[in-house]
């Protein structure tokens, strides 16, 4: 519409058109370049945020040794992993169960990340207890997932109060080539109990 009453001509509204076309294509690019793929200290959003981070209710420790009787698909997790991966749980159940209010239970909650609450220790077994499976089925990992293994499917059964490290069974250490030298492994809690079924194969 401005065009048309600017008296240009056609080679001039061509050439503005291009300059405008040439000067998004050259943003976008610089956009996908330097904010999405962006190598330089790993800044990139893909990087950073989808291919460098954990999801929700995921955690990540070195791994040590079950030395009490168990079975090879059994993991137990460190006090502090456990508060914060069933923060949502917990909360419900002080909230639901106990009968304290919202902001009473985030206090308790927020108290507990640094120090050991045994009430909150027993709900957490609870819900382990609860559980329809025999722990909280967790999708444990050992970078690179390649590996025929490297992720399986086990459950935790139990909450470590004075260990920072993530007990996981010698029985089934060779599947992610895996050892207890100070090996780094992730896992994801699976929350819909219904999902479950799908990573039995992993198990």
């Amino acid at each position: 519409y401005k065009w048309k009453y600017m008296n240009k001509g056609k080679a001039f509204i061509d050439k503005s058109l291009f300059q405008l076309w040439e000067s998004y294509s050259t943003y976008r690019d610089s956009v996908m370049k330097t904010k999405l793929i962006g190598s330089e200290a790993k800044k990139g959003y893909i990087r950073r945020d989808t291919c460098g981070a954990r999801f929700h209710w995921s955690f990540r420790g070195v791994i040590v040794p079950i030395v009490e009787d168990h079975m090879g698909d059994e993991l137990h997790i460190p006090w502090q992993i456990g508060v914060e991966c069933l923060r949502m749980e917990i909360l419900n159940v002080l909230v639901n169960r106990r009968g304290l209010g919202v902001e009473q239970a985030i206090r308790r909650l927020q108290v507990a990340n640094n120090k050991y609450d045994p009430e909150i220790h027993e709900i957490m077994q609870t819900l382990i207890f609860e559980c329809p499976y025999k722990g909280l089925p967790t999708l444990f990992n050992r970078p690179p997932s390649m590996r025929l293994g490297a992720t399986q499917l086990l459950f935790i059964t139990k909450i470590l109060e004075d260990d920072v490290s993530i007990a996981f069974s010698p029985l089934v250490l060779s599947a992610p080539n895996a050892d207890f030298d100070g090996d780094n492994m992730t896992g994801i809690i699976i929350k819909e109990m219904d999902a479950v079924p799908q990573f039995m194969y992993m198990h």
